[in-house]
């Protein structure tokens, strides 16, 4: 299954739409989150909701430490970034809680779904 990620950013909504789908490497990870700037994204108070429901995330716990310093260079464009993540899978729902539950970051705060409904109204209303 080929790793494939698509984003737009809705300016009605303000939000961020990623989806990512396929065998996901730390790197394509990484690379994704470089490509993130104010003028793909505008806001400075930057909502995002990644649909990583497809994601068959190929990378153990250990080597998610690698995503850290992108995520900090992000940060650091924006004063805060809210971030849903959904998944379906176990292995995917735990690696992004070990990567959530590590990090530092005081702008970014990540809380992750099991279905879009739940991470919209997350995202929207808290």
């Amino acid at each position: 299954m080929t790793f494939v990620i698509k984003d737009f950013f809705d300016s009605t909504r303000k939000i961020l739409f990623v989806t990512i789908s396929g065998i996901t490497s730390i790197e394509d990870l990484n690379q994704w989150i470089t490509s993130i700037t104010p003028d793909k994204a505008p806001e400075k108070y930057l909502k995002m909701i990644t649909d990583a429901r497809g994601a068959i995330y190929n990378f153990k716990a250990e080597d998610s430490k690698a995503i850290d310093k992108p995520l900090e260079e992000l940060c650091r464009k924006y004063t805060w970034i809210k971030a849903a993540v959904i998944h379906k899978n176990p292995k995917e729902t735990a690696l992004s809680m070990v990567l959530r539950n590590r990090l530092e970051i005081k702008n970014y705060s990540q809380v992750i779904f099991s279905t879009m409904e739940a991470a919209e109204n997350w995202i929207m209303n808290y």
